[in-house]
């Protein structure tokens, strides 16, 4: 049975009571992995940005500004067909912060301002085709904070990003076997 998954917009600063409601893109749940995962999407600069899968693109990133012909594959980060298997998915005060496999460099922090030109791969965090899986990421002002392993003796280590090669960086190691999964992270009273 063919599903129709509305997409609708509230922006940050309207009341979602006085939207009204539109199909924007029906994304066709009959297609074998095809998926849409509404709730790992957030909202930057009026856009929402989503992970959705298709038959020709895969699992990759989307973006949609409410209107049909603003709704579209935001960049085939994976080559065609394949999945980039984006995830934690979190908006900044200067971007969207999330992991993708591009198919070379493995699973790797990347950045986008809502554009296809504007995603970039921040850093490829273990060097390499090996993954370095970040995760537990969340915001904290204009950076991002998550759990990454940059392939050292130790493992998984807390990370910080501007979302510049640069200033992504190991800014804490608890050492081997210190179980820093992929869980997430909460800032309360700018603490950690």
């Amino acid at each position: 049975m063919k599903k129709l998954i509305l997409l609708f917009l509230g922006c940050c600063s309207l009341s979602l009571f006085s939207q009204n409601l539109e199909l924007v893109k029906d994304f066709d749940t009959d297609i074998d992995g095809s998926d849409l995962d509404p709730e790992a999407g957030v909202v930057f600069n009026d856009l929402v940005i989503f992970r959705a899968r298709t038959e020709g693109d895969g699992e990759e990133l989307w973006v949609t500004d409410g209107s049909a012909e603003g709704t579209h594959i935001l960049k085939d980060i994976h080559r065609k067909g394949f999945s980039s298997s984006p995830g934690g998915i979190v908006a900044t005060e200067i971007g969207v912060f999330f992991s993708a496999d591009d198919g070379i460099r493995g699973n790797e922090l990347w950045l986008t301002d809502g554009t296809s030109a504007g995603t970039r791969m921040v850093k490829d965090i273990w060097p390499g085709s090996e993954s370095g899986g970040p995760g537990s990421m969340f915001a904290y002002g204009d950076q991002l904070i998550f759990v990454a392993d940059g392939g050292e003796d130790n493992g998984r280590a807390f990370w910080i990003s501007d979302g510049t090669e640069d200033g992504t960086f190991e800014y804490w190691d608890p050492g081997e076997n210190n179980g820093l999964g992929t869980g997430g992270g909460y800032v309360f009273e700018g603490k950690l």
